[in-house]
């Protein structure tokens, strides 16, 4: 099996996940591509919604450090990557040799079970 360049089984295929770390912020985002590729990382994984599509919008945030008390919703808009950052970083990430993982077109959103450790608890 193939992705990419990358044959699986010839060694582990490592995906370092950006999810909402770079705060919506491009250049942080970019600087994140960069750190991972120089910690062996073969690719990249950003998190793609639409604030406004996610099912628990209308939620207070509990247990999640500096996101508790405000609404999913707020939380989201501050984590968010529009599509068009979404493709500058994918361009970024292949002049750098690595991948990185995004829908090609929106999907539907993430459900709660799908959340991300780090920026939004698991349920």
């Amino acid at each position: 099996m193939q992705i990419g360049d990358f044959e699986i089984g010839s060694k582990c295929f490592i995906v370092a996940e950006l999810s909402g770390n770079m705060g919506g912020n491009l250049e942080t985002a970019r600087h994140m591509v960069d750190a991972a590729k120089a910690c062996g990382a073969d690719a990249v994984k950003i998190q793609t919604y639409k604030p406004r599509e996610m099912p628990d919008k209308d939620e207070i945030v509990k247990g999640c450090g500096k996101w508790d008390g405000m609404k999913w919703l707020n939380a989201y808009y501050r984590t968010y990557m529009p599509w068009f950052d979404q493709l500058k970083l994918r361009k970024h990430a292949k002049s750098r040799e690595s991948s990185c993982s995004r829908p090609s077109a929106p999907r539907k959103p993430l459900t709660s079970g799908n959340r991300t450790a780090d920026s939004r608890p698991t349920r």
